[in-house]
């Protein structure tokens, strides 16, 4: 075991050593088997560090929701990667200075209509099955991470491990200890894929005339021609991806074309920031609704209201929790040297239920019964520090992450992050 953390090559008589060498010879470098996504990430993060260098980005808060949004694009392009030639809609021009559009949508709304105001409900939309999303979302979460922590060259070191063994889904190791995370991670948005279209769609009615199609419809592509990335900054950025049929289509096109251009990253970055800041508030404030219907979650017959982005979604939350309390009570509890830490991760943290389902356990500690020793006063008993267990040792997420770890908060944490960033 090569450059493994000390914990496991332990004096002690170690319960758990096993079981932490099987984690630890599972582990992967994240989308190692995947050059395409390994190269978007470093990229990103390359360009992203540029930005903090020239003043782009200055506070902590900016740091990580851009580490956020492009969680959201990087996701996007893995979708992207799924597009079919069916389940297309055509988008009517609403003027005539615009041009039809054909958009592949994972919510049911049309994105261009929701701009201007109007949500138009479509038949339905191509958001993955929930497996897929976690698979996706854990690849790209460990990806970003592992291109950060190589930039800026802590004594952290970041893996992937197989969702089959032990539970665990990364390992963030370093010299003298190792956290064990579970991840519930899911975007905020998946950026659309659209078509220009030369010109109109149209049908042929009863007496042989061709006539425009006025509403949306489901259809299939026309040809094999040029795919964007549709994202609604300021200025309505159409990104090329190329064509379905290039080989580097759609990662390897991006990355190549956009990922270093500093101008494409903060419209993509402040665009999302509008969109969180409005999910946040929970669409309240005047203009929400042309943002709205972008988004996962949304209600309104577009998405499940349930499919709240990262940590937000409830059901998330409660499972996360409870797999931080068993990965405690099987490796934290058990360590005797309190190498072990125990991480639940994700892109976003509770914005809105943070509240009601975590507050209240942000400084939770626990223990068996057994350890706890009677005193006189039969209102006290003590117990032995080294038999007390964090519930988590970190809420460790891009946007306002929670760590209780000292060492971990220090290298890890979006201050540290942003310093070193400067430096780099």
């Amino acid at each position: 075991m090569s450059n493994s953390p000390s914990c496991l090559n332990c004096a002690y008589e170690c319960k758990i050593r096993d079981d932490l060498a099987l984690l630890w010879n599972s582990r992967m470098v994240p989308a190692a088997d995947d050059p395409d996504f390994h190269e978007l990430t470093d990229t990103l993060i390359s360009t992203l560090s540029d930005m903090v260098r020239d003043g782009d980005i200055t506070t902590a808060e900016q740091i990580g929701e851009a580490m956020a949004a492009l969680f959201d694009l990087c996701v996007s392009l893995e979708y992207a990667k799924m597009v079919a030639d069916t389940g297309w809609v055509y988008c009517p021009p609403p003027s005539e200075q615009e041009n039809p559009l054909l958009f592949y949508t994972y919510v049911r709304a049309c994105p261009r209509c929701a701009l201007s105001g109007r949500k138009v409900l479509l038949e339905q939309s191509h958001k993955p099955r929930s497996d897929t999303i976690g698979r996706i979302a854990a690849k790209t979460i460990g990806g970003l991470l592992n291109a950060l922590v190589k930039r800026i060259g802590n004594q952290w070191q970041l893996y992937q491990v197989g969702r089959q063994i032990l539970d665990v889904d990364m390992l963030i190791a370093a010299n003298e200890s190792i956290a064990l995370c579970e991840v519930k991670a899911s975007p905020l948005i998946a950026f659309p894929l659209i078509m220009r279209l030369p010109r109109r769609l149209q049908q042929r009615r009863q007496n042989d005339e061709l006539q425009n199609i006025s509403e949306h419809v489901s259809t299939t592509l026309p040809a094999d021609d040029e795919l964007f990335l549709y994202v609604p900054d300021s200025t309505v950025r159409c990104l090329s991806l190329g064509k379905r049929s290039d080989n580097g289509f759609p990662i390897r096109n991006f990355c190549q074309s956009h990922a270093r251009d500093k101008d494409t990253l903060r419209g993509i970055i402040q665009f999302w920031q509008r969109l969180y800041h409005a999910y946040r508030h929970k669409w309240k404030q005047k203009g929400d609704d042309s943002l709205r219907w972008l988004t996962f979650g949304c209600g309104g017959r577009v998405d499940d209201s349930k499919n709240l982005p990262g940590l937000d979604r409830t059901d998330d939350i409660k499972k996360g929790v409870y797999q931080v309390l068993k990965l405690g009570e099987h490796f934290a509890k058990q360590c005797a040297k309190k190498a072990v830490r125990v991480v639940l991760s994700g892109n976003i943290h509770a914005a809105r239920h943070h509240t009601d389902y975590l507050s209240g356990l942000e400084e939770v500690i626990w223990t068996y019964e057994q350890h706890l020793i009677d005193m006189e006063d039969p209102d006290w008993r003590k117990v032995r520090v080294a038999d007390l267990v964090r519930l988590y040792d970190a809420v460790f997420t891009f946007t306002q992450p929670h760590f209780r770890d000292r060492t971990m908060s220090e290298e890890l944490g979006p201050e540290a992050l942003l310093d070193r960033l400067k430096g780099r």
